[in-house]
């Protein structure tokens, strides 16, 4: 039986990344490989059981810390190897002196334009991106050339084969983490501020999400007197158009899955129009390009004016399958990985005092590998739910 290994950052939070490793995970247990999983954030038994809840099928996968590697208590004769964070390509230098002969995978996850140096590329296997633009752009940054286009797996998507009943709506909903740096939500409050003074009050916007930066939305929504057209909610309205502002997306999980469900998208083009390249072709989409904001209200206002219609919602089934290769892409991946056993590495040693700097590359960009007693001791108490309220309402306080 191959054993193949997942490398990534925090299993057991929300996210596209992790709901694509989620899915590689369940892809590899169901080909019968032997399936690791190595976390770099904390995590204990409650977490591990909380996510076998939702997925059952990751019982069979050995749940490992990442530090693993540097106590020397590493799995052996590893086949394939993927690493699902940018920040975390310095161990493929490790990795490549333990599996010599190992396909050791990296997967770029994070826009381009928000990603700093990256270490290791000449000790991976390959590399892969979600779009052709990607690619080409990857290759001329960083001068590497095993670079691949695979788009993210989305096997978790549901595709309806019952008759939707379209309907029109001035409802709008932003399902996101609530932070500026990519998502830029105050832009989606700017065009509903627009929205008011032409006199559109019925337009609703609900937004869905948690983040640092939900108290500046709070504050803007005041000032501007929007309560009566925006509002916070833990529950998704029945009939919606979704609308998606940020600044980059690798392939936009939310959008995807709106999608798949009958409804209407709005989307910015993207900073990078890597968004754009994957979804022109969908008729469910429409797109702002943040240049004028009364031109981006009008989009809203003839989304809101539009029925999507049982042909378009086939068409966009039909794109999306073209796109991920829909029922076939765990069997595509496959074919991937063996394709990439053709492609040799040469095999390294790597001494204690590189081992030392690998460690610290690490650690300068996500903090330290091994979490001590108290960082244990306040992941337990918050999973106490009065504890964990008490902490987020001080810290509420604190950035008051």
């Amino acid at each position: 039986m191959k054993k193949i290994a997942i490398i990534g950052y925090n299993l057991f939070s929300i996210g596209g990344t992790t709901r694509n490793n989620i899915n590689q995970l369940k892809n590899f247990v169901e080909n019968n490989f032997d399936v690791f999983y190595f976390n770099f954030t904390f995590f204990n038994q409650t977490d591990i059981r909380n996510l076998l809840v939702s997925e059952p099928t990751l019982k069979k996968v050995h749940f490992r810390e990442i530090n693993d590697f540097f106590e020397n208590q590493q799995p052996r004769d590893l086949d394939i190897i993927i690493i699902s964070r940018e920040s975390l390509f310095p161990l493929s230098e490790l990795l490549r002196s333990f599996y010599s002969d190992a396909v050791i995978l990296g997967e770029i996850h994070t826009p381009l334009a928000l990603l700093k140096k990256i270490y290791g590329l000449k000790y991976f296997t390959a590399i892969r991106v979600a779009t052709k633009k990607i690619k080409k752009e990857f290759e001329s940054k960083y001068h590497y050339q095993n670079v691949f286009v695979k788009t993210v797996n989305a096997n978790h998507i549901c595709w309806s084969n019952e008759k939707f009943q379209f309907k029109k709506t001035n409802n709008f909903l932003i399902s996101s983490r609530f932070s500026e740096d990519q998502k830029d939500i105050i832009y989606a409050l700017k065009i509903f501020c627009n929205l008011k003074k032409q006199g559109y009050n019925k337009f609703h916007l609900y937004l869905m999400g948690t983040g640092p930066d939900k108290r500046i939305y709070q504050h803007y929504i005041k000032e501007n007197h929007l309560q009566d057209m925006i509002t916070f909610t833990k529950k998704i309205p029945e009939n919606y158009i979704y609308l998606s502002t940020a600044k980059y997306e690798t392939f936009g999980y939310s959008i995807m899955e709106t999608i798949a469900k009958g409804h209407l998208v709005i989307a910015y083009v993207g900073d990078d129009f890597s968004i754009k390249d994957i979804y022109n072709d969908f008729p469910s989409v429409f797109w702002i390009k943040k240049e004028n904001i009364l031109s981006d209200a009008k989009c809203l206002i003839k989304a809101s004016q539009t029925k999507l219609t049982l042909n378009e919602y086939r068409q966009d089934k039909k794109y999306f399958d073209k796109l991920t290769y829909g029922e076939n892409y765990n069997d595509e991946f496959n074919k991937f990985l063996l394709e990439l056993k053709n492609l040799s590495v040469n095999s390294i040693n790597v001494d204690q005092k590189e081992i030392q700097k690998i460690k610290k590359q690490i650690q300068e960009e996500l903090g330290p590998l091994n979490a001590n007693l108290v960082i244990k001791i306040y992941h337990y108490l918050m999973q106490n739910k009065l504890f964990g309220n008490l902490i987020i309402k001080l810290k509420n306080i604190i950035k008051k």
